[in-house]
């Protein structure tokens, strides 16, 4: 679970987040998966859009894009 929100100052010592497991292995499991998902450095965040495909019976829609072919990348 993260501690912080994208784009958040942070400084060295801050709690970014905290990993529950059942186990060792889960933990270290967490850890990595915690580590890989934030990305700390100097200025501005880039922040992704929290919805980026909608898909429906036509397909699928890319956001801010065209429409991509079932199973497909989009064109």
């Amino acid at each position: 679970m993260l501690a912080v929100s994208p784009g958040d100052s942070v400084r060295a010592g801050d709690l970014l987040g905290t990993v529950h497991a059942l186990d060792e292995r889960g933990g270290v499991a967490g850890e990595a998966a915690l580590r890989a998902a934030v990305r700390i450095g100097e200025g501005e965040a880039f922040l992704r859009p929290l919805v980026s495909h909608r898909v429906s019976a036509e397909g699928v829609t890319r956001y801010g894009g065209g429409v991509a072919e079932p199973g497909g990348q989009g064109r």
